[in-house]
């Protein structure tokens, strides 16, 4: 499984041509290889103030969100994994 991370919307912008290259290459990647892709760029509740730059997520708050969003989203495919608070 591939994963797209959020990415910082104060910083970047795509195009509607670049929102449609973006969603062509996916399906491409998708059909050639049966890899299954979450695109995560525009998770819900991540916001800009969580990452410490242009592209990394903030330590204690960006990072802690899509971390507490990634063990809700898979910890029944891996089994028991403790609660993140």
């Amino acid at each position: 499984e591939v994963i797209l991370l959020p990415r910082n919307t104060d910083w970047i912008h795509y195009s509607p041509e670049a929102s449609k290259r973006l969603a062509g290459v996916l399906d491409r990647i998708r059909s050639e290889t049966g890899v299954t892709i979450q695109n995560l760029q525009s998770l819900e509740g991540m916001t800009p103030a969580m990452f410490s730059d242009t592209t990394h997520l903030a330590r204690y708050s960006g990072d802690v969100a899509f971390t507490a969003h990634l063990v809700d989203e898979y910890s029944a495919l891996l089994g028991a994994v403790p609660e993140v608070e």
